[in-house]
């Protein structure tokens, strides 16, 4: 595992703090505790779209990796053609459940104000477009990432974290109105789709050459199989982890208001954002543990034993500083007026933070 790709990772994850930190304290003047706390669900529905990967994304660099590691290189194309496929298939059917969810009035189990009821419905719709968008963005930085080709992902995870906050407060100074606020987010989705295609398929070349060779119905069932049987492990994470790290927004919003939503979120970004160096690392590890424990399965155990413990004594160490410091950071970042009780929200979730 190279330290410089650890190093990229970072730098693609650490960015957006810095967009956020500008941003968020300006999009909730300017667009009010409601609007805010709506556009921050928008954020974690953008999020929970994983769950329709299917581990689409994972498997794919798993199964790239273990090619390059056992110098399987013929077996890639047909891995990335059968790949893009399902990841396609798996986004449109997520789409449309997200679409239909909406038409049935998911959505009206909001407590929003009656004058935002149009704005909630189009924006709404508009978020179900992502969900293919995001499917197919993961399956293409698998490859990337399966290639260990982490300073482009950088680059373009850096572009889209900071669009994803930069974008809505630009729109704001034009329309505070929800459709647009979040066509700028499903916007950003669709370039960033664009730049990991592109990569994808720079980085790729070499090992493929091919991407429009023919597969026998066979070799399709084999991988496809393949692919969604070592997905399925990761799809239930895919569910699990965003149905637990987005179900309190809608819950908190359907109980006590979206206007609750603000309070609890700005805190829990907060102290979320002390899991980037967590991901930088593991992204990085995985396609190298893949590669190597194909030659050296007890020297891969050993390493993912250092890994482990480092992450925990890191987060440790995250975990305390963000209670102590919380007092001091939140008053500091937005003012005064920010609801005491959320600091006492985000005291509560740093002690989450290890386990």
């Amino acid at each position: 595992m190279r330290f410089s790709n650890v190093l990229w990772n970072l730098l693609g994850l650490g960015v957006p703090l810095v967009s956020a930190a500008v941003a968020i304290p300006v999009l909730i003047q300017r667009l009010g505790t409601e609007r805010f706390g709506l556009l921050a669900m928008a954020w974690g529905l953008t999020a929970l779209s994983g769950l329709f990967d299917l581990g689409i994304g994972r498997a794919t660099t798993q199964a790239i990796s273990a090619r390059l590691g056992s110098n399987e290189i013929a077996m890639i194309p047909g891995i990335i053609r059968v790949a893009t496929r399902l990841a396609f298939r798996t986004g449109i059917l997520g789409g449309a459940i997200v679409m239909g969810a909406v038409l049935l009035g998911l959505q009206n189990n909001l407590k929003f104000s009656p004058g935002l009821s149009g704005e909630v419905f189009w924006a709404s719709l508009l978020l179900a477009t992502v969900v293919p968008l995001q499917s197919s963005s993961a399956m293409y930085r698998g490859i990337n990432e399966a290639f260990e080709h982490f300073r482009e992902i950088s680059y373009i995870r850096a572009g889209l974290g900071v669009a994803n906050f930069i974008g809505p407060l630009a729109i704001s100074y034009f329309s505070t109105g929800l459709p647009w606020l979040i066509g700028a987010l499903v916007a950003s989705r669709a370039i960033g789709l664009y730049f990991y295609v592109g990569a994808a398929r720079h980085n790729s070349e070499p090992a493929d050459g091919d991407y429009n060779a023919a597969l026998s119905s066979s070799q399709i069932s084999e991988i496809s199989a393949s692919l969604l049987r070592f997905g399925g492990w990761f799809t239930v994470s895919n569910i699990i982890y965003p149905l637990m790290g987005q179900a309190d927004r809608w819950m908190i919003g359907s109980l006590i208001g979206v206007g609750a939503v603000t309070t609890y979120v700005v805190p829990l970004e907060l102290i979320g954002q002390s899991l980037t160096i967590i991901g930088a690392v593991t992204t990085v590890a995985f396609p190298s543990i893949t590669n190597r424990i194909q030659n050296d399965r007890a020297g891969t155990l050993s390493q993912f034993r250092h890994l482990l413990l480092l992450m925990v004594g890191i987060m440790l160490v995250a975990s305390i500083s963000l209670y102590v410091l919380l007092p001091y950071l939140l008053p500091l970042w937005l003012g005064s007026s920010f609801p005491i009780v959320g600091i006492t929200v985000g005291q509560i979730l740093a002690l989450g933070l290890v386990p």
